[in-house]
């Protein structure tokens, strides 16, 4: 008679820690699913040119290179930026506080202040951690991704 009370407490604990198990393992693997980030290296001009072409740009040229310090944290003024470039999976929040190299590309022909602009980020070792596109007049008003999934 003894042994009935033990046996429905042993009973008891597993369904509970079946119970624990269930709802705890769905939260500590959904957080790792959403922050994979994307990976890409673009160590040349030809390189970035291609990834450029994959993007569906067209033919463009470079005309700035510039050399850019990332805010260390992340403010409301840099807010729209680092998420359009979490939506497209670039790791820009992994760089903040660094430097970066900043690429400015506009479709080949003749210059004006509509044409649109694509800018590549990349960190020092070349990996892209950040792309947009906007029109040259009007900068922070029509920036938008380059990619709304993956590349």
């Amino acid at each position: 008679m003894k042994a009935f009370p033990i046996f429905l407490a042993g009973i008891t604990g597993i369904c509970f820690g079946i119970g624990f198990l269930a709802w705890w393992i769905p939260r500590t693997t959904a957080p790792e699913e959403e922050s994979a980030a994307q990976v890409i290296y673009l160590t040349s001009e030809a390189e970035r040119q291609q990834f450029l072409a994959t993007q569906g740009i067209p033919v463009c040229r470079c005309i700035a290179i510039e050399r850019v310090t990332l805010p260390a944290v992340v403010d409301e003024t840099y807010q729209p930026y680092a998420e359009m470039q979490a939506v497209q999976g670039l790791p820009l929040t992994d760089s903040l506080g660094t430097e970066a190299v900043r690429y400015t590309y506009i479709p080949d022909g003749p210059s004006t202040a509509t044409v649109p602009c694509t800018e590549l980020l990349l960190d020092e070792s070349s990996q892209l951690i950040g792309a947009m596109q906007y029109q040259a007049d009007q900068a922070q008003t029509t920036m938008t991704p380059l990619w709304t999934d993956t590349p």
